[in-house]
């Protein structure tokens, strides 16, 4: 008490004494800050792995482990959205994947009524075995393409938004949280886990990383740069308006291309329709000028 008495007789004893409060406020909270964000990630380690541990089979895994990289396969079965029975997780991935594989063979088996290494000798078991194998890759790809292509759509809105409310000043961890009322579809669910993700780790960079990784656009992965650059330079509003422009650029030439492409598509369906004609109209006369002269 006799010290901050002292210090409280002059000015500068005065100015040092806040100083010194100010030092320990701000160590205490950066200390307060570094445990959060700590805790915050640890909560976060456990959820992913709570999520990883199911659904599927253990042994699935371990059995088709050389099948992918791991991370890899995670972040694309992310991109099609996690389809329930097929890619919730890397592990029932690989159970559906076995399934459909003896699946194939015992129904077809069934079916015909006989042993599945007879159908067709082992070199056509084989086959309807790798059929089944690749069929949850065939519709995980189906699924990339037309969560990507509902992503594409919704890009300009995202890009409107972020321009608009970062240019006014708002921060980055607001305009993070209303981001997902502006958005709809994949990328709405997709700007919650990101809102989410920062709110949790305080990690822009890594939470903008996931981001990309999970949607696998090119137009993403040029957004997430830019608002890097953003937080760099602040001028974020000049490179959103910039790469807006080019979004809408591109999306104009895709929509113009799928007009040509269809346009192109109808002679071919008419086209196919005079053949189709044709050959129900030839096929009775062929079939009876090939049996009148076979057995006259």
């Amino acid at each position: 008490m006799k010290l901050i008495q002292a210090f409280a007789d002059n000015s500068e004893g005065i100015l040092a004494l806040a100083v010194l409060f100010l030092l320990i406020w701000f160590n205490t909270y950066m200390l307060w800050v570094e445990w959060d964000k700590k805790k915050r990630r640890k909560r976060l380690a456990r959820l992913l792995k709570q999520h990883e541990r199911s659904p599927g089979f253990s042994w699935a895994e371990k059995l088709l482990g050389w099948y992918g990289n791991r991370e890899k396969l995670t972040y694309s079965l992310a991109r099609a959205g996690n389809p329930k029975y097929l890619g919730r997780t890397v592990r029932e991935f690989y159970t559906a994947k076995i399934i459909l594989s003896l699946g194939l063979l015992l129904y077809l088996g069934m079916l015909l009524k006989v042993p599945f290494f007879l159908l067709g000798g082992y070199g056509a078991a084989f086959a309807w075995a790798a059929i089944g194998f690749f069929t949850p890759d065939f519709f995980i790809w189906i699924g990339i393409k037309h969560r990507q292509e509902q992503i594409f759509e919704e890009l300009p809105a995202m890009l409107e938004y972020l321009k608009h409310s970062l240019g006014v000043g708002i921060s980055m961890d607001k305009a993070l949280a209303g981001l997902p009322n502006h958005l709809k579809g994949p990328l709405r669910q997709e700007a919650v886990r990101l809102s989410a993700f920062y709110n949790m780790t305080y990690d822009l960079n890594e939470a903008l990383d996931r981001f990309s990784k999970r949607i696998g656009l090119e137009e993403v992965d040029n957004l997430v740069l830019t608002l890097k650059q953003g937080e760099v330079t602040g001028h974020v509003k000049k490179l959103l308006e910039k790469q807006l422009a080019l979004l809408n650029m591109k999306a104009a030439y895709r929509e113009e291309r799928n007009i040509k492409n269809k346009g192109n598509f109808i002679p071919l369906v008419s086209v196919l329709m005079v053949i189709n004609i044709i050959l129900l109209v030839a096929s009775p006369l062929i079939l009876e000028f090939t049996t009148n002269s076979l057995f006259r």
